[in-house]
């Protein structure tokens, strides 16, 4: 997978427990990206800032791709992390 470490706009769920489930995604200029199914989800420390780590897989284009979505808890941004 190659990392791309890119912002990206994310349509999430939030639950009454405060869990956070990402539904939709978009880089910007290209087509919104349906998640089709979210293989793992942890939680790591990155440089000390809290990060939620999602490992998805969607169809894009023609293709099943697996990737990752990364949310920083402090900033409230998402990014696309490796695809």
């Amino acid at each position: 997978m190659k990392i791309y470490m890119k912002p990206v706009q994310v349509i999430c769920v939030h639950d009454y427990d405060g869990t956070l489930t990402p539904i939709k995604w978009q880089v910007r200029g290209r087509d919104p990206v349906l998640i089709d199914r979210i293989q793992e989800q942890h939680q790591e420390k990155i440089a000390g800032i809290p990060t939620l780590v999602y490992r998805c897989q969607s169809l894009i284009g023609e293709q099943e791709r697996v990737y990752e979505l990364k949310y920083e808890v402090p900033t409230h941004v998402w990014y696309l992390y490796k695809m």
